[in-house]
């Protein structure tokens, strides 16, 4: 799938792809933490992990 991108395009992605999962995981369930304590933490990150099965 990554055969026909350069250098350039590759190391765009992989920057793309760490600030993705970085949000998703981290980020996301700190937000819903301070908003909704413990259940809004769990409540996100199972979300998190749902959305992508």
């Amino acid at each position: 799938m990554a055969d026909g991108l350069g250098a350039i395009a590759l190391s765009r992605a992989s920057v793309e792809t760490l600030a993705e999962n970085t949000s998703d995981a981290v980020v996301a369930p700190l937000v819903w933490g301070a908003v909704a304590g413990v259940p809004g933490l769990l409540g996100a990150r199972a979300v998190s992990l749902l959305r992508r099965a």
